[in-house]
């Protein structure tokens, strides 16, 4: 990809009804975890390429939003997905690391990779700003921290299944698995993290750890 861009097409509005049936789909989700935050997010509503420029479309929104419309089957004109950035980190050995969520996520039990949801900005989405938010996921969830040049823009997906869009960058880490695994249970040891337990993939041949749970569609 050697040029992204996105284009705010303003926020995403619901009509009277849907706006109570998402406050009470949130308050019922809040009741059973008091984990879950409702903070601000951007939802894509596009996704288009011109040979190697990509271009996406984004609303302002709130994560009890998409949460409703993910869970209810709602559906918006035009149809909105989960914008987020993702990490793919490798470590010195060859390992690709992804994590489980844990309890106090909306998603409890699922692999996927560090990442999250992408936040408004005041100056609007840029690529820099996604970059930032992989950045900062990637040491909140798995205890890495890396400053965002280190980091390389290598691919943007789509889901399968719904609207979401994925804006993934590759790093190489400076670090084995067992040092990244050290650092992990340190990072973890104080507190509720969004990963439980690291997980890692590999192409070398060795012992095979099966890992379970629901996977992202990537």
């Amino acid at each position: 990809c050697d040029r992204l861009e996105f284009r705010s097409e303003g926020r995403l509005g619901l009509a009277l009804t849907s706006e109570q049936r998402c406050a009470d789909c949130w308050a019922a989700a809040t009741q059973a975890n008091p984990a879950l935050f409702d903070g601000p997010v951007v939802l894509a509503t596009r996704l288009g390429w011109d040979g190697a420029r990509c271009s996406i479309g984004y609303v302002a929104s709130s994560y009890s939003k998409y949460v409703w419309m993910r869970g209810a089957g709602a559906r918006a004109e035009p149809p909105v997905g989960s914008l987020y950035a993702s990490v793919l980190a490798i470590t010195t050995d060859g390992y690709l690391l992804t994590g489980r969520m844990s309890a106090n996520t909306s998603t409890p039990g699922r692999i996927q990779l560090p990442g999250g949801n992408i936040e408004p900005h005041a100056a609007g989405l840029t690529e820099p700003v996604a970059r930032a938010t992989a950045a900062q996921e990637l040491a909140e969830e798995t205890g890495v921290a890396l400053d965002a040049t280190a980091l390389t823009l290598t691919h943007v997906i789509c889901s399968k299944d719904s609207a979401d869009v994925g804006i993934l960058y590759t790093t190489t880490l400076a670090s084995t698995l067992s040092e990244v695994e050290q650092r992990f249970l340190a990072h973890t040891s104080s507190g509720d993290n969004e990963f439980d337990q690291l997980v890692a993939f590999t192409q070398r041949p060795g012992p095979v750890r099966e890992a379970t749970g629901p996977y992202v569609d990537y």
